[in-house]
């Protein structure tokens, strides 16, 4: 079954690292943009598998890209400014937000429950 996680790609001045809310704890780097897309869907995909052979339930993919933005501002905002602190510029992310496509485990979201709930989105 494929689902459709919105998530944050940041690019920072050595590499890019992504996340999706909807699924927390999951979290991936790369080299390069294209590079973290596909080691985001991987992240994910390897994620829910495991989540699945632990008999826990999937997380449905519920935030639009809207929702991922104000939850990042929400975040950024709420940690503490140490650079600001030390007088020193806090450094500048470039953040990029996507749609990303993974196969979850059918059986997983049939035996949690959740089959008809994520197909209908």
């Amino acid at each position: 079954m494929r689902l459709t996680y919105a998530a944050a790609v940041y690019r920072t001045a050595h590499n890019y690292s992504a996340h999706a809310p909807d699924v927390p704890g999951c979290v991936s780097t790369a080299s390069s943009y294209r590079g973290m897309l596909r080691m985001l869907r991987e992240a994910i995909e390897g994620h829910l598998e495991c989540m699945a052979a632990d008999g826990e339930p999937l997380p449905a993919p519920a935030m639009t890209i809207d929702e991922v933005i104000a939850f990042e501002a929400r975040t950024l905002a709420g940690l503490p400014d140490e650079e600001r602190a030390r007088g020193e510029a806090a450094p500048a992310l470039e953040a990029h937000f996507v749609l990303v496509d993974v196969e979850a485990p059918d059986a997983a979201l049939a035996s949690a429950g959740q089959g008809a709930a994520v197909a209908a989105r």
